[in-house]
């Protein structure tokens, strides 16, 4: 759980740059790719402890290799991504005009409100129930697909076949 909440401390300032980066119209294809690219860690995960396993190196390089890609992605990442075109030198991306200027305009301030009155708003809306409702689903089938349907469609010695580890990969 604690690795879980740390790991999220990384979503919104991610989410923010692509914000930043790709106007309304192309957000929703950004964000696909967003998630699934979190999504892809798991397969990512699995499938570089697969490897390691079945080159013969010791169980330790699984936590060990992953750490030496994450600190590469962590250096591409710094030197590739900027928070805002700005940065670069290109223009600030136009918000599609009243749209823009309603949302804005509505926004609330931290002056206007309390934590307290942000989680009571945040924890009404029927929409952001619903999608975390369907992200906990998702959770729960992609972990079945990782782990219950290898064990009991594979049987008892699932480890042990050749190819049991890559279909659980595959699915």
């Amino acid at each position: 759980g604690l690795n879980g909440f740390v790991q999220s401390m990384g979503w919104a300032p991610g989410g923010r740059v692509l914000s930043n980066w790709w106007g309304r119209a192309e957000r929703g294809r950004v964000y696909g790719a967003y998630v699934f690219a979190a999504g892809m860690s798991s397969v990512l995960a699995f499938g570089t402890s697969s490897l390691i396993l079945s080159l013969g190196l010791s169980w330790r390089w699984i936590f060990r290799l992953p750490v030496l890609l994450m600190l590469v992605g962590g250096v591409a990442y710094y030197l590739l991504v900027r928070d805002r075109p700005e940065d670069e030198g290109f223009e600030p991306l136009a918000e599609d005009g009243a749209d823009a200027d309603s949302t804005t305009a509505a926004a609330p301030t931290d002056a206007d409100e309390g934590v307290w009155a942000r989680y009571r708003a945040v924890l009404t809306n029927w929409q952001f129930l619903l999608a975390s409702a369907a992200i906990g689903f998702q959770n729960t089938a992609r972990y079945g697909l990782l782990i219950w349907v290898p064990v009991h469609l594979l049987g008892a010695n699932w480890e042990e076949d050749v190819y049991g580890k890559w279909v659980s990969l595959a699915l």
